[in-house]
């Protein structure tokens, strides 16, 4: 069983939103699990980038969401998007700059941020979209 293991106790409700978590904790783990068996920095490198595009991508969808719902918190939670986003890139500097692999402590980090995030931060975006949802949530 892996660091990013899926379980219910993450689901928000909203199925695009616990459809993306649940493929940025499977591509979390990979990268992992590269780190855990020393695979080599370029392994790391592809893992950690499908990892950014997943994680941008999905970003990107729930600010979507939060200007479509008229989130009233949307720049707090846009900016733990930021924040989160710019330590994930300074990490594939570090490899694209010749860092031997990732750090072991890099992805206990990027587990505790996942688990405050969701819980805290995606939890109050959904409550809010669906208190305000009236038509249904767009796909």
């Amino acid at each position: 069983m892996g660091m990013f293991t899926w379980n219910d106790g993450y689901l928000l409700g909203v199925p695009i939103i616990d459809s993306e978590h649940r493929k940025l904790f499977a591509l979390a783990d990979e990268v992992n699990e590269s780190v855990i068996h020393g695979d080599n920095t370029r392994t790391q490198k592809e893992l950690l980038t499908r990892f950014l595009n997943a994680l941008v991508l999905h970003f990107e969808h729930e600010e979507g969401l939060m200007n479509h719902y008229q989130y009233p918190d949307i720049e707090d939670h846009a900016d733990e998007h930021s924040t989160f986003s710019a330590q994930m890139m300074r990490l594939k500097r570090q490899l694209e700059a010749g860092a031997i692999t990732l750090p072991l402590d890099s992805m206990q980090t990027v587990r505790h941020w996942f688990d405050r995030h969701i819980r805290r931060y995606d939890h109050l975006l959904v409550r809010h979209i669906k208190t305000h949802d009236t038509i249904g949530l767009p796909v």
